[in-house]
């Protein structure tokens, strides 16, 4: 599709400064849910889970001369505890700054360990929840056409831009979040992300059972940034479609 490319954001949900400090909204509940039978208390170290993000090793992929970097924040060890969306939630704010000359499309490749995400520890739900932030639905698009209305949440796996890849002899599945509007040169993305957080429903066994699987308790959510040439699309999901093909592309 060709035409005018468009360029849009708002004032609000953007980093005030290069380093973006991550709030933590631990509140350390003890089994408040009498159904909640995770004892962290008393489980052994390496029984117990981890979030870690390490932005230093992420890749940014910039091609057709754009350049952009990725303001990210690393998180040594978090204890994950169940949560919510408000409770035992971890602050995840994740943006792109666009460093260069050219406007440009951008991309994130977001990976997720298979076990954390596929019901495969629990049949029941999926474990460990990345969202995205409300501010950034109908800019930040996680479907693989542009026929998601504003506002609106993907509504089947089917829809996702989303691919399955080993990363370090681990499976992953990794969805492809495309901010839809140009980022002009030195300008800043708005959040991608808002929260991660271990389900609410998280057992000891159930989270022993996912060190296992990954073989460590340091759970990390590998990223991929990819910018390129605006050129004569009006769309992003178009100009990467144009750029890498129809078929899946692995950047890890």
């Amino acid at each position: 599709m060709t035409g005018n490319a468009r360029s849009g954001y708002s004032t609000d949900w953007y980093p005030k400064k290069e380093e973006v400090i991550p709030r933590v909204y631990h509140e350390y509940l003890k089994n408040e849910d009498k159904n909640n039978i995770y004892t962290y208390e008393k489980l052994k170290e390496d029984d117990k889970a981890y979030y870690v993000n390490n932005p230093e090793d992420y890749k940014v992929n910039c091609y057709d001369g754009t350049k952009v970097k990725l303001i990210d924040t690393k998180i040594e060890s978090i204890l994950l505890l169940p949560g919510s969306k408000t409770k035992n939630t971890i602050e995840r704010r994740i943006f792109v700054k666009n460093i260069g000359k050219k406007d440009v499309y951008v991309r994130i490749h977001l990976a997720i360990p298979s076990c954390l995400d596929d019901a495969v520890v629990d049949p029941k739900y999926n474990f460990l929840h990345m969202n995205s932030s409300t501010f950034s639905l109908g800019q930040w698009i996680w479907s693989k056409n542009r026929n998601i209305p504003d506002g609106q949440f993907v509504a089947s796996m089917s829809e996702y831009n989303y691919y399955t890849a080993k990363i370090n002899g681990i499976d992953h599945n990794v969805y492809i979040i495309t901010l839809d509007t140009v980022l002009k040169a030195d300008t800043t993305s708005i959040r991608a992300f808002d929260r991660v957080y271990l389900d609410g429903k998280a057992t000891d066994e159930t989270v022993k059972k996912a060190n296992d699987i990954l073989k460590t308790n340091k759970w990390e959510l590998p990223i991929v940034v990819e910018s390129i040439a605006v050129g004569e699309y009006e769309y992003a999901l178009d100009a990467f479609k144009a750029k890498f093909g129809e078929k899946v592309y692995n950047p890890f």
